[in-house]
């Protein structure tokens, strides 16, 4: 950094053309890169041409304005970028909430896997001695929770520390699940979206809409009845 500031001191660049046009070519390229990483993130580079933004950029420069308004530009592109962005993100629900249902039907069949009449599916993985905690305990546990792409979206075991929460304070899966578990036990939850986070999920958490979650938990202590 020191370099380059020490560079730029020595330079002109009134007069060094050279080096003042390849800065304006390097303005230029990562306004096209940010411009196509923008409509990109957004799934909807077809909505944008390029070419046009290029002589657009360059209208701009020169005080021209060959086309529409800027402001009414703007508007139609949003208004159309929303349209297209509001059908597939519908699409992206409706697919994440149909592999959830698939799963849970197929998964249903598999030894070992109960149900319970909410829609639950649970798995005992080890078993534990003592009292099973009520809807309003506070409990300590180990867990992990997946999507169904197998991607963990967050865990205990990471962070190195057990969390402590009360079952009135976390998705109803959990707090229906954790009761069926004694201290010492480890069971696997496959939560439906509506015992999970349903339409609203941390946007942070990359768990999407509708989305069920998997979620294995180790039972270490119940801390208050």
């Amino acid at each position: 950094m020191m370099m380059v500031q020490s560079y730029m001191s020595s330079v002109d660049l009134r007069k060094d053309k050279g080096f003042s046009d390849g800065c304006a070519q390097s303005v230029g390229r990562l306004n096209r890169s940010e411009i196509q990483k923008m409509f990109s993130d957004l799934q909807a580079t077809d909505l944008i041409n390029m070419g046009i933004v290029q002589m657009g950029f360059s209208d701009g420069l020169s005080f021209r304005n060959v086309f529409r308004d800027d402001s009414i530009s703007v508007k139609l592109l949003f208004a159309k970028l929303k349209t297209q962005m509001d059908e597939k993100y519908k699409v992206s629900i409706e697919e994440f909430e149909k592999e959830g249902i698939e799963f849970l039907k197929e998964n249903k069949g598999k030894k070992g896997v109960v149900q319970t009449f909410s829609g639950l599916q649970y798995k005992v993985l080890k078993k534990g001695k003592g009292k099973n905690p009520t809807a309003s305990s506070r409990v300590k546990v180990n867990y992990k929770g997946t999507l169904l792409s197998g991607e963990t979206f967050d865990s205990s075991y990471e962070r190195g520390t057990p969390s402590e929460f009360g079952l009135n304070q976390v998705i109803p899966g959990w707090t229906e699940g954790i009761q069926l578990m004694r201290p010492g036990s480890k069971f696997i939850f496959y939560i439906p979206h509506e015992l999970a986070y349903g339409a609203n999920p941390d946007p942070r958490s990359g768990i999407k809409p509708y989305s069920l979650l998997i979620f294995e938990v180790e039972l270490l202590e119940i801390l208050s009845p």
